[in-house]
């Protein structure tokens, strides 16, 4: 009997569909992303370290993720750098990966709206508080976050999967938008 159940769980495992590694989130509008981070800043990846904090039989797998800082939108910072610790990563063959969380690369140009843990910062509703930089081909730079492999529960309670990244804005208006949702707040 066993024999004929492990290939039907094998074949059961295999037809899942990859949107089940999704994460679901409550939906985080910038406004209130704004008002509920501690830490929004615009910065440079300038390192990005995975490590291993446990041991090869019980690894425990961070990424160490070091930003040049631009410029600071709410809170501060010690210096003209920030290094931020994610769970997950790859090292020396391990890896270790939560759906919904965001990613870096060297020279990624981003905006992070971070919350205090009370132990340290963690990216604001997972990959929400992320906006990528990139540039139009006039030298306009916008920004865009992408919520694809998230399931979004709505404030009526509807649960949307997002396979599409949101639209662009410029990026001075997401600097406006920050400083106004603070504005708000200190009234």
């Amino acid at each position: 009997m066993l024999c004929r159940l492990v290939p039907l769980f094998l074949l059961t495992l295999l037809s899942v569909p990859t949107g089940a590694l999704a994460t679901t989130v409550r939906l985080v509008n910038l406004e209130e992303m704004s008002r509920e981070s501690d830490f929004i800043f615009h910065g440079t990846v300038s390192t990005v370290e995975a490590l291993n904090l446990g041991s090869t039989e019980h690894p425990r797998i961070v990424t160490d993720v070091t930003f040049a800082v631009h410029r600071v939108l709410k809170g501060t910072t010690k210096g003209p750098q920030f290094t931020l610790r994610l769970i997950g990563g790859s090292h020396e063959g391990i890896t270790l990966l939560i759906p919904g969380s965001p990613q870096f690369s060297a020279q990624d140009e981003v905006v992070l709206f971070l919350q205090w843990t009370g132990k340290n910062y963690a990216v604001n509703g997972m990959r929400q508080g992320l906006y990528r930089v990139s540039r139009k081909p006039d030298g306009e730079r916008i920004v865009q976050r992408s919520l694809q492999d998230l399931c979004i529960v709505r404030s009526d309670k509807s649960i949307e999967h997002r396979t599409a990244p949101e639209p662009v804005r410029p990026l001075a208006d997401l600097f406006e938008a920050v400083r106004e949702a603070q504005q708000e707040v200190s009234q």
